[in-house]
């Protein structure tokens, strides 16, 4: 099975923002391994969206530029 295959990329999870009409800085790592199990906790504010690994590296906090609330 193939994961997050949205338009043909495999082992991908693109982590980007957009500000001004203006891409920003795309994060690279991929903190995946085929047939692992992902231990995790999504925390999700007006503000930003942080992911925390309990096993694995930080994931920075992504700003979220929507203005969701």
């Amino acid at each position: 099975m193939t994961l997050f295959n949205a338009h043909g990329d495999t082992n991908a999870i693109v982590s980007s923002s957009k500000h001004s009409r203006v891409w920003g800085r795309e994060e690279p790592a991929f903190l995946f391994q085929p047939g692992s199990i992902m231990d995790g906790c999504f925390g999700f504010s007006c503000s930003d969206l942080t992911i925390k690994l309990r096993d694995g590296p930080h994931v920075p906090q992504l700003p979220q530029h929507g203005g969701h609330q």
